[in-house]
């Protein structure tokens, strides 16, 4: 049994112990109307898409992303696409719609951390906003049961996407001089197959409370009219003007439940605590070259080989490189015994020090060889190669999510809670200090599988206690509750 499946195990056997206990449980929010967490900007629910690709827009527009069709692989490949061809194309459009409008806002789409920091260092602060597509894909999910896979896409928007927009944001910060929004153009769950299935629906509920989150300077989020069920909207009607921070504890899950699910993207993912102990003896804060003709290195310190017990890694340096954008130089770690090999990221170009690493798990005893690699004409200069031990640090999170809001009088107060787990229903008790209420009108939305398609019902809940209630929370589900 590999490390992964013996973690897995070890949680099925948690889960089964603590069932009964689980079902017992009682999930507690708090709503205090004086944790203030910010205002929901009035465009956030009404951003419109609008793309200097192809033909020029004819209507009016306050905003356009540039070159957005460059991501869609039917008219070109995203591989095929450097960030100088991007960042070239992109100040053009910025240079033409400017000259005619200079009103209109214009900004790039970023993708991957290591492509979005080379084009934002190319176009060198011309950009009013930064768009984004985020999209949910739950890996293998054609492996994994239908609960599991519906557990994982709930998972994901908090576990990785909420990481990728925070890295999004120091970019835009390190490469501009104020603090810029950035704007969410496309968001959904790739491999649903119906966009109007509750799956669906459900994670893109849960997109919408991470694009909500004001620490993330998400500006407005777009999703195609007609395309699914109008979530954004039901988030629309049952928000107001004010954002709270709620308090909400309760019945939890551990990400480490999807390891068997995410793989080696679990580990990346994860936040982890280093030793701070370099592995490698033979290496230090002198750099070293390599030329990319000679394909990698043989001696040291850019080739050497370590033994590594189970667990997990870091392999980590600085690297500087001079050539075209076709040479490319990375370091990779490889168990040439177990059949398997980790890489960095490739650097390419003219670069100055650019830092790159690789989380990966070992679940035995290996010698592990790390080597420097190179491919195309150029050269490069490595420098501080550091191989870590780290530890992951558990990433719990209760399975009722809560956004909590309320208008600007205080006379109004909305939740919006969705339940994450696939087949168990929920009580909770909810506190509301401060805030008198004697109904509430509930509106949830569920359906009998993840794959069928979503139903809304509605109800008017009878309050016995004005600031005080117990509600039972279907599964799979999400419930927007409103006092007016």
């Amino acid at each position: 049994m590999n490390f992964n499946r013996k973690l897995s195990a070890i949680f099925l056997l948690l889960s089964f112990l603590t069932s009964a206990a689980f079902a017992a449980e009682t999930t507690v929010i708090t709503i205090d109307l004086s944790a203030l967490a910010g205002k929901i900007d009035p465009r956030f629910f009404s951003t419109k898409r609008a793309t200097a690709s192809g033909e020029e827009q004819e209507k009016a527009v306050e905003v356009i992303e540039a070159e957005n069709c460059l991501y869609h692989a039917v008219l070109r490949p995203y591989a095929a696409i450097s960030p100088q061809e991007y960042s070239s194309l992109y100040l053009k459009h910025f240079r033409r719609i400017k000259q005619k409008d200079p009103k209109i806002k214009v900004g790039p789409v970023l993708n991957t951390v290591e492509w979005s920091e080379d084009v934002l260092r190319a176009i060198r602060g011309r950009l009013d906003f930064a768009a984004m597509h985020v999209y949910v894909d739950p890996g293998n999910h054609n492996a994994a049961s239908a609960g599991d896979s519906l557990k994982l896409s709930l998972a994901l928007p908090e576990f990785e996407s909420r990481k990728y927009i925070f890295h999004a944001l120091k970019l835009l910060d390190k490469y501009t001089s104020q603090k810029l929004p950035l704007l969410i153009t496309r968001y959904g769950m790739t491999g649903s197959g119906d966009d109007n299935c509750l799956k669906s629906c459900l994670t893109q509920a849960e997109l919408l409370r991470v694009f909500l989150l004001p620490e993330l300077r998400i500006r407005g989020a777009a999703y195609p009219e007609g395309d699914a069920f109008p979530i954004q909207e039901f988030y629309h009607q049952n928000s107001g003007e004010i954002l709270l921070r709620p308090a909400v504890t309760g019945p939890e899950y551990d990400a480490a439940e999807f390891i068997h699910l995410l793989k080696d993207k679990y580990y990346l993912l994860s936040v982890k605590e280093f030793e701070g102990i370099n592995l490698l003896s033979k290496t230090g804060r002198r750099s070293y070259k390599l030329t990319a003709a000679d394909g990698s290195a043989d001696n040291s310190p850019l080739s050497q080989t370590v033994r590594v017990e189970p667990g997990t890694y870091r392999l980590s340096l600085l690297l500087k490189t001079r050539g075209s954008e076709k040479t490319g130089f990375w370091m990779e770690a490889s168990a040439e015994n177990k059949g398997w090999s980790k890489s960095t990221p490739i650097v390419s170009g003219n670069t100055g020090w650019r830092a790159v690493n690789v989380n990966f798990a070992v679940s035995e005893s290996t010698d592990l060889r790390l080597s420097a690699r190179a491919r195309g004409k150029g050269r490069a200069l490595f420098k501080d190669i550091r191989l870590e031990r780290s530890r992951v640090v558990p990433h719990r999170e209760p399975y009722l999510s809560v956004t909590a809001s309320k208008s600007s009088d205080d006379k109004e107060l909305y939740l919006i809670i969705i339940n994450r787990h696939p087949d168990r229903p929920l009580t909770a008790e909810i506190h509301l200090p401060g805030f008198q209420a004697t109904k509430a009108k509930i509106t949830t939305l569920t359906a009998p599988t993840p794959e069928a398609e979503v139903k809304a019902k509605e109800t008017i809940l009878q309050l016995d206690t004005p600031n005080s209630f117990e509600f039972e929370f279907e599964p799979r589900s999400v419930t927007a509750i409103a006092f007016r």
